[in-house]
């Protein structure tokens, strides 16, 4: 009888703890990931800029978007929130009571003419990404 009762605590004890947890996944599909920006391109001149050799990441994971350089004299480790349809990517930034993060300067070697971008997404998928704002065409490979 003792160790029935035991039993029984135990399953609802373990049961309770369960119940308060919750398990965050993602439903970004393809979007989640490392990707390398290899390329923008302005859309009202048509120019062209490669910057594979900059070495710039967005890399996205659950609802975080953290832009990463590896290279001198660019500023890296910036963190955004999005939300992600099915054809839009919108950045806002990480901060909790809204303040602006970052300074334009800083945000445009990725792409980014404002800290709340949007983008539309033309394509994405397990390897290729390229997304459109108001002016420019960023292309990313997933590295």
């Amino acid at each position: 009888m003792k160790r029935s009762l035991i039993y029984i605590l135990s399953v609802v004890v373990a049961l309770l703890v369960f119940q308060s947890c919750e398990l965050e996944t993602s439903d970004n599909g393809d979007l989640d990931g490392n990707w390398q920006l290899m390329q923008i391109d302005t859309i009202a001149t048509g120019g062209s800029y490669n910057v594979k050799d900059h070495q710039l990441f967005y890399a996205v994971q659950v609802r975080l978007l953290c832009l990463n350089a590896y290279n001198a004299g660019v500023s890296s480790n910036m963190y955004f929130h999005f939300e992600h349809t099915a054809d839009s990517l919108k950045l806002k930034p990480a901060s909790s009571d809204g303040h602006v993060m970052y300074s334009v300067p800083m945000l445009r070697p990725y792409g980014i003419n404002k800290e709340q971008e949007a983008f539309k997404i033309m394509l994405l998928n397990s390897d290729r990404m390229q997304l459109r704002s108001d002016s420019l065409l960023l292309t990313f490979r997933k590295f």
